[in-house]
């Protein structure tokens, strides 16, 4: 909310830059906007560059205290670049990236349960599998068997059109 508030100020403020054209006016502001947030504002640019790092990360078992020491920074000023940023928590975060990136390659990838684990970050695939429920209420054999399932349905659609 903070940002929006910001970003709205700076805008009114630089107003009178942007050409009246919509497509330069709407280019303008997507450049302003970038240069606002990339230079202007530190706090959006570490939480950017440590959703970065953390997805680079992703397959290994990382800490909130090796993010902060790698970020060069602390706990109350890397929560608080999340929740403005993202509305979450870096831990929530990355959780939920992980699961993103296991749904992609559980109907991708004809990986086992155990190497898709691995891949993004769990040790134990039992962990991996209640951690997946939770988020999809679907194990993860049920979940692809679900999407292979969709997938030839679509296909068989498109086949007969």
């Amino acid at each position: 909310m903070l940002l929006r508030v910001k970003l709205a100020l700076f805008f009114q403020k630089e107003e009178t830059a942007i050409t009246e054209c919509m497509a330069c006016r709407e280019k303008s502001k997507q450049l302003l906007l970038l240069k606002h947030n990339l230079k202007l504002d530190p706090i959006f640019a570490l939480a950017e560059k440590s959703a970065a790092y953390l997805l680079s990360e992703m397959a290994n078992d990382i800490s909130i205290s090796t993010l902060i020491r790698h970020m060069g920074t602390n706990r109350n000023k890397l929560s608080f670049a999340f929740k403005t940023h993202y509305g979450v928590t870096p831990l929530n975060w990355i959780r939920e990236q992980r699961m993103l990136h296991a749904a992609q390659l559980l109907t991708s990838t004809d990986q086992t349960i155990l190497a898709i684990s691995h891949a993004v970050g769990y040790l134990d695939s039992n962990n991996f599998s209640t951690a997946f429920r939770r988020k999809y209420q679907l194990s993860p054999v049920q979940y692809r068997q679900k999407q292979k399932s969709h997938q030839t349905k679509n296909t068989m659609q498109k086949a007969k059109v």
